[in-house]
């Protein structure tokens, strides 16, 4: 399903939603179930898949018992529901991999001021380092919200969360299949360069070393 495609769906479902529509829970997890499951799947290899299938039920089903929180100016309702479950499958690498090197340790009686002041010595250069260095998953919804300035940077910020490595995946969301592939290639690294540069400031600009 393409992204407009899957706009659309969301938006109508969403719509049945807030009138009450008692049938709209059930579509809104058949049609999207699956598609999320497998982007997380995709992002996080190494957790298992019934943990990552349980954080998106879970991230469904808060949206069902409260789709009012869901704000559409502040992106679609796909980034919305992905940025949900995603938070709670870091939370989970959070707990289970505390003491890995990748993963900033939470030491017994160690409070947040203390675990930021340790993480500024993260380095962060790619999306896959800040979803390993952050130490909430708040804090990397807030600066994936701070980089994303379009619809199309979500796109292109949430096919490389999810570990999309096909060129073409990434020009159909900037609108580009016109062009040569040698063009698609181009193109689209130097707009994925671009939003790279833009996290590494805003890392910078909240007084994270990268």
């Amino acid at each position: 399903m393409s992204p407009d495609a899957e706009d659309a769906v969301l938006h109508s479902i969403h719509a049945r939603l807030l009138a009450e529509d008692p049938t709209a829970s059930a579509d809104l997890c058949e049609t999207f179930l699956p598609l999320l499951a497998g982007r997380l799947r995709r992002q996080f290899p190494t957790v298992d898949a019934d943990q990552v299938h349980d954080a998106v039920v879970d991230a469904l089903l808060n949206y069902i018992e409260h789709p009012q929180r869901y704000d559409p100016a502040r992106g679609s309702l796909a980034h919305y529901l992905t940025l949900s479950a995603r938070g709670d499958v870091l939370n989970l690498l959070r707990r289970e991999t505390r003491h890995s090197q990748r993963l900033v340790p939470l030491e017994d009686g160690e409070d947040d001021v203390e675990v930021e002041r340790r993480l500024r010595n993260s380095g962060v250069k790619t999306l896959e380092d800040l979803a390993v260095a952050a130490a909430t998953s708040t804090q990397v919804n807030d600066l994936l919200q701070a980089v994303s300035r379009s619809d199309a940077d979500q796109h292109i910020l949430d096919l490389m969360l999810d570990g999309e490595r096909d060129t073409a995946a990434f020009a159909e969301a900037l609108g580009l299949q016109h062009l040569t592939v040698v063009e698609q290639r181009r193109r689209v690294k130097q707009y994925k360069d671009r939003l790279i540069k833009r996290l590494q400031r805003e890392w910078q600009r909240r007084g994270y070393h990268v």
